[in-house]
């Protein structure tokens, strides 16, 4: 934006756009000034200068990370331009697009892979500098950390939002994968920051999601321990005034045939601790300490500290879930348990809404269905409004109804009595069939074997087209080149039916005009001769998704994508494809509706009329 020119794309703060950022009257009309992608030393020098001149700090100017393009940790950024003499930015940084990372990791254990690169750096250890071999600094290695740890009670299970497992206290609650951001808990401040003697080699940290205690995922600290290596595992910064009801809880497993102690620091500098001993065990293991002769005192960070006077082949901790709280109490059970809304799948399975009362001091809600005489985990949501995407209950359930029920977790970690309700499914088990599953996408696993586009430097390669999945806007393939052709080879040789591709639409954008999606394409298989056949070709396509059933069934493991026009007239010229299906069956079976919801009446003639109430309705108060 320039103050009388119109719109650019500004690389500076300076003599056409300042009039924004110049104070009046004693206050700024605006916070900040966001430079565009394409700053170099001269831009930044220029920003720094107009900032002084009209006496804002120089900090107050972004200068813009195209992280998108560039690929998160792989953008080139030219830091000479950004970083003074003493490695210190000379500007802030605006960071475009910083969820680019969802498209590098296509697992949850990859996503932290790549997500460590870009906010450590690939030293992986936030207080080093970055490998000469290497350009990305890490976000880390320029900011000075803060905390929002500085309450007198702290919990966490060093829950991600995400998982393969529930576990509660140990013991898996839910046996499949699941994402559920709301119930995230306070991650480590320094990933992964281990001091250790000269000679040694420090643990390897990272998130288990394997192993938990409580959520999702726990800590793991892992490694060859060399003797005496005294291994100081730095963990959160903090700033928790300690009362004289102040415990610490520590609940772990593993780490049998060494010491290991955790230490709180009582001065800012770190340079003072309290320690206290754990006692490893194979299983997991709670321990609380009294931390009441520290009341006055301010906690200003948590370690863990591991040692050994002899070598430890192959030595892991899993720390499963801390807390430093002056008030142990567990939180008030949720209350007017309701089943807002429901539809039935059929008698086994069924989607719902739950509204009930919550209570001021939990961090969280935890769900749960009953499955004869064992509970199960639904969902976990911070909200009192909760969507349950699968109700479920076995074939030898018994009766019309099934109890759900409600706990709250508390800020403390502590676990309240639950809130009831039945959930009323109308009929019994044996009123309706289960579903057939439906034919897998046998994309899955396929290889790139050939393309006319140049490789990505980025995350948004072919690759991410043929994952089946769409996470985010860059879990998809996008190209400048607008035409091309892409060449994959199945795991084997498989007869396809029905073709479906996703576009930009599918994935969230261009939502309202279609005009991203891909406009123009055929699909070619290699046939027995290895000749390219033409199997189909879509022209002025605007759809968002294209579900396609071939003419006649083709047996080929090579197949080729051609891309004729990318979209339809955007601005943005791309191609943007999320997903490439392909499948061996077509879905027909149609959906299941219990007979209860279903009638029949007599019509003129010897004609019917068959109709179904809804599915998905309010329940009445």
């Amino acid at each position: 934006m320039t103050y009388e020119y119109g719109r650019y794309h500004e690389n500076a703060l300076g003599e056409y756009n300042y009039n924004f950022m110049q104070p009046e009257n004693g206050e700024n009309p605006v916070d900040t000034f966001f430079a565009n992608f394409n700053w170099g030393k001269s831009e930044v020098d220029y920003s720094i200068s107009t900032a002084k001149w009209i006496h804002r700090n120089p900090y107050d100017v972004l200068a813009g990370l195209e992280l998108q393009k560039g690929g998160s940790y792989k953008t080139n950024v030219d830091w000479n331009a950004i970083l003074d003499e003493h490695g210190k930015l000379r500007l802030s940084l605006g960071l475009y697009a910083p969820d680019t990372i969802t498209g590098l990791g296509k697992t949850g254990e990859g996503y932290h892979t790549h997500e460590d690169l870009f906010w450590t750096g690939f030293q992986g250890d936030p207080t080093k500098g970055k490998p000469a071999d290497q350009s990305w600094y890490g976000m880390s290695n320029l900011v000075v950390d803060k905390t929002p740890i500085i309450n007198a009670d702290f919990n966490t299970s060093f829950n991600t939002g995400h998982g393969k497992y529930w576990f509660v206290d140990g013991k898996i609650s839910k046996d499949s994968e699941w994402n559920y951001r709301s119930v995230s808990g306070y991650l480590p401040t320094w990933r992964w920051w281990v001091e250790h003697s000269e000679d040694s080699t420090p643990l390897k940290g990272r998130y288990d999601f394997d192993q938990a205690f409580n959520g999702g995922n726990s800590l793991t600290f892992e490694g060859d321990l060399k003797a005496n290596s005294s291994q100081n595992v730095m963990l959160y910064s903090t700033k928790i005034p300690v009362t004289e009801t102040t415990k610490l809880s520590v609940s772990h497993k593993g780490g049998v045939g060494a010491a290991a102690w955790i230490a709180v620091a009582t001065k800012e500098d770190y340079s003072e601790y309290v320690w206290k001993e754990l006692t490893p065990s194979a299983d997991w293991s709670t321990q609380t300490f009294d931390l009441g002769d520290l009341a006055g005192k301010t906690i200003y960070a948590i370690k863990l500290f591991f040692d050994h006077d002899s070598d430890v082949k192959d030595y892991k901790f899993n720390l499963g879930q801390l807390s430093i709280t002056s008030n142990q109490e567990k939180p008030a059970a949720p209350s007017e348990v309701t089943v807002q809304g429901k539809r039935l799948q059929n008698a086994q399975e069924a989607e719902a809404v739950l509204k009930f009362k919550g209570v001021a001091d939990a961090d969280y809600y935890e769900v749960y269905e009953k499955d004869g005489d064992n509970w199960r985990l639904l969902t976990g949501s911070s909200a009192t409004t909760v969507y349950l995407p699968k109700v479920s209950r076995s074939a030898s359930a018994e009766g019309t109804t099934q109890d759900l029920k409600v706990v709250a977790v508390g800020k403390n970690g502590q676990r309240s009595d639950a809130g009831t309700v039945a959930f009323d499914w109308g009929m019994t088990v044996s009123d309706t069939s289960l579903p057939k599953a439906l034919a897998p996408n046998v994309v899955i696993g396929a290889k790139v074997i050939g393309s006319s586009f140049p490789d990505a430097d980025g995350s948004e390669g072919i690759e991410g087209m043929l994952n089946g999945t769409i996470t985010s806007l860059s879990d998809k393939w996008s190209s400048a080149q607008l035409s091309g052709t892409v060449d994959i080879r199945l795991t084997q040789p498989r007869t396809i039916v029905r073709w479906v591709m996703d576009h930009a639409g599918a994935g969230g954008e261009s939502v309202d005009d279609g005009k991203m999606n891909t406009r123009d394409f055929d699909l070619y298989y290699k046939d027995e001769a290895g000749e390219w056949k033409l199997a189909k070709e879509v022209r002025g396509n605007k759809a968002h998704v294209s579900d396609i059933t071939l003419d006649h069934p083709i047996k080929a493991q090579e197949w080729r994508l051609h891309v004729i026009t990318a979209d339809n007239g955007t601005p943005w010229q791309a191609i943007r494809i999320y997903n490439w299906k392909m499948y061996e069956s077509l879905d027909t079976e149609t959906v299941n509706i219990p007979m209860k919801h279903a009638a029949a009446q007599k019509l003129r003639q010897s004609f019917l009329s068959k109709s179904a109430s809804k599915m998905f309705r309010p329940i009445p108060h």
